[in-house]
């Protein structure tokens, strides 16, 4: 049942693809979409945070992607060796989110999901960016 929530949710967000790179998969492969990715695009005129809060007051759970670890205190004051910057690394860092949905979710709760962040957009008056 979770790709048929994965599908129903990128339709509903596919008309913020300017604003919003969606996931996608390789042809002929069959992912378990436990949730869903979002990752901000670069010209856009909000954050990544300022959408986490958005969504969090809205009662929506909301997670970063992945977080960088060299900047948690396990690591701080440590000498380790990066071999290049990274730059996809940190764009997931930096730009992307997780909504997650549990197997039993309703079509009222996806729409609810689709519904915040689209008045998001619209009360962050963001005109639709060219897509980079």
């Amino acid at each position: 049942a979770l790709p048929i929530y994965w599908e129903y949710l990128h339709t509903k967000l596919d008309s913020l693809s300017s604003y919003f790179i969606l996931p996608t998969f390789l042809e002929d492969t069959n992912p378990r979409w436990e949730g869903f990715a979002i990752t901000l695009r670069d010209n856009v005129n909000f954050t990544k945070q300022d959408l986490k809060t958005y969504l969090e007051e809205g009662g929506i759970r909301v997670r970063d992607v992945l977080i960088d670890l060299l900047n948690t205190p396990a690591y701080l004051g440590k000498t380790w060796r990066v071999a290049d910057d990274m730059p996809k690394s940190n764009i997931a860092i930096d730009q992307s989110i997780h909504i997650g949905y549990m197997p039993k979710i309703s079509k009222e709760a996806m729409d609810y999901m689709a519904e915040t962040i689209t008045t998001f957009i619209s009360e962050h008056n963001a005109p639709s960016p060219s897509v980079s």
